[in-house]
């Protein structure tokens, strides 16, 4: 299955059966696959996997939302203004990019992104925003 990701990914992503198990029993275990071990042709016992239509129906939903955000990402990096907004568009998609892949990893605990947003200064109003009242 990894080499099968590799080739279609044209090498972008390289993972190794410990990467995937951890996956694949996760993916199981919300009853979006099923597996069962049989024989190889080589003989050798192996674990096959299929989905189900819980997980036929959480692929097209993941896959949508994947693509809407994606397609948000994109439409930010390709906004036509000064440079720093566009590297502030960069570094956010790069977050949400990296909240993303902790959310799918096998190694991330669940539901848990590894990210948290710090606190602004007290003072703090981003450019732009109406000024808060003044106090005597």
């Amino acid at each position: 299955m990894a080499t099968r990701i590799e080739q279609v990914s044209e090498d972008a992503l390289r993972l190794n059966q410990w990467t995937l198990y951890p996956a694949m029993v996760r993916l199981q275990q919300q009853g979006w696959i099923k597996g069962a071990w049989r024989k190889t042709e080589n003989n050798r016992e192996a674990k096959y996997y299929a989905i189900t239509k819980a997980g036929q129906k959480a692929l097209v939903e993941e896959t949508q939302r994947w693509r809407r955000m994606a397609g948000l990402v994109d439409k930010l990096l390709c906004e036509q203004r000064g440079f720093h907004h566009h590297a502030t568009l960069c570094i956010a998609a790069y977050g949400f990019l990296v909240a993303e892949r902790n959310r799918f990893s096998p190694s991330a605990r669940a539901g848990h992104v590894g990210l948290s947003a710090p606190e602004p200064p007290p003072n703090f109003r981003p450019r732009g925003s109406p000024r808060s009242p003044r106090t005597a």
